[in-house]
């Protein structure tokens, strides 16, 4: 279940075959894929009661295995309260947890939650804001596959930022300081292509920092760390 461009609305499921839990079951373990867990604290999915618990990217989340869909099509994951390890130690989490959403519903397009098999071959990506002055920021982290394209995760970087495409220059490498301290702008930076694959850029460790000049005004929303 790797991070991906996610269907349309069109594409959601009807109220007859959305609601209800699933014949099949999930994975047991998952690793969180953005900062941030979903989850609803009750014993009952169609609860509407949903908290926004801050996690770091790659935190392993135990399950129980079921799975239910909700009336818009998300995937939700029934938390395994006797967990003791990862995003759940010490926490007291129970309940259900969001997996996928079809929709930008909870600012999450695509997954939130990656099978913990299929994460560990997984690129942990963390894009950095250059200012125009030596401060530097965290925009954006999630799990994505080598073979997703600097240009479908400049698409998702800006889904959840709220940042303009075509405003976005993403590089490896930063460009430096003028004689005055002043940083350079985009022009003097390497920029990556959107047609290369991010398992072609030359990451080590399933590490991929990427640095970020928005020739743009920033959204005001947009939340720097």
């Amino acid at each position: 279940m790797a991070l991906a461009a996610v269907p349309t609305s069109e594409a959601t499921p009807s109220v007859e075959q959305a609601s209800g839990i699933l014949p099949e079951t999930g994975p047991t373990m998952y690793a969180c894929a953005r900062g941030h867990l979903f989850v609803k604290k009750s014993e009952d999915p169609a609860c509407n009661r949903i908290v926004k618990l801050p996690r770091h990217v790659g935190d392993l989340v135990r399950t129980t295995g079921s799975l239910w869909r909700g009336l818009r099509g998300g995937i939700w994951a029934e938390l395994d309260a006797s967990a003791a390890t990862g995003a759940s130690r010490g926490s007291g989490l129970f309940g259900w947890v969001l997996v996928e959403s079809p929709t930008r519903e909870f600012g999450v397009p695509g997954a939130a939650l990656i099978d913990a098999k299929q994460a560990q071959y997984m690129y942990e990506v963390r894009v950095l804001l250059l200012s125009e002055e030596e401060s530097t920021g965290l925009v954006f982290e999630a799990l994505f596959d080598g073979d997703f394209t600097i240009g479908e995760i400049k698409r998702v970087l800006c889904e959840t930022t709220g940042l303009t495409e075509h405003l976005c220059c993403l590089a490896k490498d930063p460009p430096g300081l003028a004689p005055n301290g002043i940083r350079l702008g985009a022009d003097f930076m390497p920029e990556l292509k959107d047609d290369r694959l991010l398992g072609n850029c030359g990451f080590q460790d399933g590490q991929a920092l990427l640095f970020l000049i928005y020739v743009g005004d920033l959204p005001r929303k947009l939340e720097v760390k």
